[in-house]
């Protein structure tokens, strides 16, 4: 079978890329651990390679997080009684790493607040002087039930160079009228899982092998044409 040369050439002028490609890049993280109350700075996301193209946006998902455990309220030997009313627990996400504002995010860009399920005892709750009480925390209760997301291109964050570090941190409140100024929480039974996620968005370099096929191909076709004229002569 006999190819065309100018059929060959145009074939390779389709091969050479036209326009860049945007591309979606997605990082997860699952089940990052946020102690009650402890900055917890997540640095394990990739930088942007800026040989992969040019980057247009940069954004950060807290997709989920999690609550469980248990909670203990002391009382102390001062004052007399407490009431507890209930608990919420909240989520705040911070600038990169403390001190550091390279990925555009002011200080406590986000804090978001739910009602914890306690699954014993019944509440309020009177606890007497040097007393204490446990309260259960329904297991894997959300205080982030949908994704938040946050544009962090803004800033001194370019996505290249370090890899971009976003700190959070979990607390949990209790509503309560307290007496005396012995009372204290204890949270070491409290565990908090997070899912998070970064998305680069960018438009795509062509690889140089897909033009070096594309011009190969023209060199070859072209060679053709002159042979064919010369032929023709």
């Amino acid at each position: 079978m006999k190819f065309s040369p100018l059929a060959l050439l145009a074939a390779a002028v389709g091969l050479v890329p036209s326009c860049a490609q945007a591309i979606i890049m997605t990082q997860t993280a699952t089940g990052v651990s946020l102690p009650v109350f402890t900055e917890t700075s997540y640095s394990s996301f990739s930088a942007f390679n800026p040989n992969w193209g040019t980057l247009n946006s940069v954004t950060f998902y807290i997709d989920s997080v999690s609550v469980s455990g248990s909670i203990v309220f002391n009382q102390g030997d001062a004052g007399t009684t407490s009431t507890i009313d209930g608990f919420s627990g909240d989520v705040t996400l911070y600038q990169g790493e403390t001190g550091l504002n390279y990925n555009g995010l002011s200080s406590d860009q986000f804090t978001t607040a739910e009602a914890l399920i306690v699954s014993n005892p019944s509440m309020p709750v009177t606890v007497s002087r040097n007393g204490s009480a446990t309260f259960n925390l329904s297991n894997g209760q959300l205080l982030v039930s949908s994704p938040l997301q946050f544009d962090v291109s803004s800033g001194n964050f370019y996505g290249t160079g370090v890899a971009p570090t976003f700190t959070l941190v979990s607390g949990v409140v209790a509503f309560a009228s307290t007496s005396g100024d012995q009372t204290s929480l204890d949270y070491d039974n409290v565990t908090t899982l997070a899912n998070i996620s970064l998305v680069y968005d960018y438009t795509a370099v062509p690889e140089p092998s897909t033009y070096g096929i594309g011009l190969g191909v023209i060199a070859v076709a072209a060679a053709a044409i002159r042979r064919r004229n010369k032929a023709k002569a």
